[in-house]
């Protein structure tokens, strides 16, 4: 279930959009200012992920923690900008999501969001180039890697 709250403030419109998993947890997130494009796609296919059961992949797969959707859209809000296209938001075997984009001759995956030890892997097609590392505090070097993927959009 996906529940859309909007009010009316002073610097804009806030919403809260909550979004609420097969055990009946609710992931509830604050946002102001305008939608980015990627933003309600990305959120719909979170709520979607988050119905998930147990052994939903027939191979023992745990349902999709809210926690682990919670750090995966503060992650994206910190390093999107208006013109990158979603991410394809991918459910882990152990409860968690990975978010991958795979376009313009890019691709681009987050891994392990949740655990605080975000891993990053990016092949290049056209500049032949391939880097994967953990990216600890320092989201730079995602940011930049999404700057040259919308760039190129």
């Amino acid at each position: 279930m996906t529940t859309i709250v909007i009010a009316a403030t002073d610097g804009g419109t806030a919403r809260r959009v909550q979004l609420e998993s097969v055990r009946g947890d609710v992931l509830d997130i604050s946002l102001n200012g305008d939608d980015p494009a990627w933003l309600m796609p990305t959120l719909d296919r979170c709520a979607q992920l988050l119905q998930l059961s147990d052994n939903w992949n027939s191979y023992g797969a745990r349902s999709i923690e809210p926690s682990a959707v919670a750090a995966a859209i503060e992650l994206l809000l910190q390093v999107m900008n208006p013109g990158t296209p979603p991410p394809l938001v991918i459910p882990t075997n152990r409860g968690s999501v990975n978010l991958e984009w795979h376009t313009q001759g890019m691709d681009v995956e987050v891994k392990d969001i949740e655990s605080g030890r975000v891993y990053l892997y990016v092949e290049d097609q056209r500049g032949d180039h391939e880097w994967d590392g953990e990216l600890r505090s320092d989201v730079q070097p995602l940011v930049s890697v999404l700057a040259e993927l919308a760039a190129r959009v």
